[in-house]
């Protein structure tokens, strides 16, 4: 699928996982790109479960079972991970630590960081033996430099300012998400 003027939708994530600030630009302006965003975050997913697979030994039921509940979970966390810190960075990038050109929109926040995902499309060569820690750590670098540039993108600010937001954005999201395991721990004290 071609958008018009555009690039297609594999043009768009292959460009996104080579870091391309053009593509990053394209998908924040178009709205119709919401949808392959999500698109990218769920293939994102399951190609993150498939390289995790091997956590349990794959030789009996058990494991194949827990292996399958555990790929099935990540996608689903994956997905709202996703939408809760696009909603995150919004509120970071617009009201905490806006730039002067600042006028970003939830959905643009959400495309652009969607298509960051494409940089964990590497993951699925983690199950590899021997390379597959050096995979990891080389899909996490890519990973947080896509989102650097979709959040620089996203907001119009710079690189500076862009992990600036990344940084306080995480720190509200681990509160945000401690809090209550905190309070329910509390509670049956």
């Amino acid at each position: 699928m071609r958008v018009e003027g555009g690039t297609s939708f594999p043009e768009r994530m292959i460009g996104a996982a080579r870091l391309k600030v053009s593509i990053f630009e394209e998908v924040r302006d178009d709205e119709g790109a919401t949808a392959q965003a999500f698109v990218v975050v769920l293939l994102a997913a399951i190609v993150g479960a498939i390289g995790s697979f091997g956590a349990f030994d794959p030789g009996d039921e058990y494991s194949t079972a827990v292996n399958a509940t555990i790929a099935v979970a990540f996608v689903v966390f994956s997905i709202l991970v996703w939408a809760g810190f696009a909603l995150v960075y919004l509120l970071v990038g617009t009201r905490v630590l806006p730039g002067q050109d600042t006028t970003a929109t939830l959905e643009q926040v959400a495309r652009t960081t969607g298509f960051a995902a494409a940089a964990a499309f590497l993951a699925v060569f983690e199950i590899l033996p021997v390379i597959g820690p050096l995979i990891r750590s080389l899909t996490t670098i890519l990973l947080l430099v896509a989102g650097v540039i979709a959040i620089r993108v996203a907001f119009t600010v710079s690189t500076g300012r862009a992990i600036a937001v990344i940084v306080v954005a995480t720190v509200i999201a681990g509160v945000i998400a401690i809090v209550p395991i905190i309070l329910f721990s509390v509670a049956l004290l």
